[in-house]
């Protein structure tokens, strides 16, 4: 680790100004290894705070005001400047964390072994030392960040997002573009009554993210096998319907679709976990994934499939759930997308779902970022809109709740038989809504009257 470290700091040496500021933010005082180490580290970050410049100079400079300075710290920045060779700072900063997480968790493990051999062991110590190895394994962050650190961020995103550079993860679909971008830490969840093609919207989005952005996604299907998953994969990316894979029923030429698009490397963008899991299953098997290769999203299908832990009632179990993944996504800054299944009782009336609907808990409100909803008119025997266009194959992303932006009703193209939920071609489809009024473009209307977030 000592000479990752180095390494590390010869990058700061001759990087930019606001480079360097991002590499700061990123690392923790307990990785230096030595003072001299720890005397850069408090100089560069007292000139953060200062908003002052920072270079080899500058940082010299504190040294002096922090009387820490002398001859052999810029002897060894001299040397490490000019030793600087290339490499993806992002892997370094990860690998250098990944080590001391794995000398945390050594030490952890030592403590553990001795209060369980010792005769008057006490639960509560083990139970405390096991919380904080959990907190170690889901990479819990614990740097404080002064407001300067902050407000250095926040502006640094909106001037990436000036420049057109993304700062978060957005699903790809253009119709959601500038409404909803993911953070690290965001849930974001989509529900929706039967049959509405929630699997099939999720399909698409691992589309649009895995092949089309090359980002890496986890899938955990928790009624759905690896195979089915893949078929119907396979059905939106060849255009074919699932179908007629499964019963064996593809001409040549839709077998040598399929062929071309087994050849695709994206495929390693896309890992699927079938089965029963718990959140302790998802934890274990994000951590690794990330560990290895990294992971920018994770979607869970679906979230009351969740093994709870055993509570009173069924309330406060789908409530644990809910609360354990927005701490899963805190922990190691990876977003999740939460497929939810609605309360039967609200698809008898055939209108719009809403935020009541959301089943077994209100908890799933409150912790996601964003509640979207799936609605297709067609289900319930809508089959054209008040200005008589036809409804056939619409569906509906109804955005319910938007922690930082609209709320709104998309009307997007939807074929089940291929998994595929597809931008509309018609521009300014967005139809706002409010909590006085829910303005609705279809014939639906006569429900207005209700208000849906």
């Amino acid at each position: 680790m000592k000479n990752m470290i180095e390494k590390l700091y010869s990058h700061i040496f001759v990087n930019t100004n606001n480079k360097v500021r991002e590499i700061y933010l990123k690392m923790h005082e307990d990785w230096n290894t030595n003072q001299m180490q720890r005397d850069w580290f408090n100089a560069i970050g007292e000139l953060v705070k200062k908003n002052a410049p920072i270079d080899m100079n500058t940082i010299v400079s504190e040294l002096r005001n922090q009387k820490t300075y002398s001859p052999q710290h810029v002897h060894k920045m001299a040397e490490l400047s000019a030793t600087c060779d290339y490499m993806d700072l992002d892997s370094l900063l990860y690998e250098i964390f990944f080590d001391h997480t794995i000398k945390k968790l050594t030490i952890k493990q030592n403590e553990l072994k001795r209060e369980i051999e010792n005769p008057n062991i006490s639960p509560d110590k083990v139970i405390q030392i096991c919380d904080e190895t959990k907190d170690l394994l889901i990479n819990k962050e614990t740097k404080h960040k002064s407001n300067v650190d902050v407000i250095f961020e926040v502006i640094q995103k909106h001037n990436n997002a000036k420049q057109g550079i993304t700062t978060g993860l957005e699903i790809g679909f253009l119709c959601l573009k500038n409404k909803v971008m993911l953070e690290p830490i965001d849930v974001m969840v989509v529900g929706g009554r039967l049959a509405m093609g929630k699997t099939a919207w999720m399909i698409s989005a691992c589309k649009k993210l895995a092949f089309d952005q090359n980002k890496v996604v986890a899938v955990f299907s928790l009624e759905m096998s690896t195979e089915q998953l893949m078929r119907r994969m396979l059905a939106h990316l060849c255009d074919i319907d699932s179908n007629r894979i499964k019963y064996g029923e593809l001409t040549e030429s839709e077998m040598q679709r399929i062929y071309k698009v087994q050849e695709q490397p994206e495929w390693q963008n896309i890992h699927f976990f079938e089965g029963s899991h718990t959140i302790t299953d998802i934890t274990r098997e994000l951590t690794q994934l990330k560990n290895t290769i990294g992971c920018d999203v994770y979607f869970v299908d679906y979230l009351q499939k969740i093994i709870p832990q055993k509570s009173e009632s069924r309330y406060q179990e789908v409530t644990k759930i809910s609360n354990d993944i927005k701490r899963l996504s805190m922990g190691m800054k990876i977003p999740c997308v939460a497929l939810a299944q609605l309360s039967r009782d609200s698809a008898k009336t055939g209108k719009r779902p809403s935020l009541p609907d959301l089943k077994e808990s209100g908890e799933i409100e409150q912790d996601a970022s964003v509640v979207a909803f799936l609605h297709r008119p067609e289900y319930y025997g809508e089959t054209m809109n008040e200005t008589g266009e036809d409804l056939s194959n619409i569906g509906e992303f109804i955005i319910g709740k938007n922690r930082e932006g609209e709320c709104g009703i998309e009307t997007m193209h939807v074929n089940l038989k291929t998994s595929s939920w597809i931008d509309s071609e018609k521009k300014n489809n967005f139809v706002p809504t409010d909590p006085d009024e829910f303005i609705t473009p279809s014939s639906m209307n006569r429900f207005r009257s209700e208000t849906p977030f």
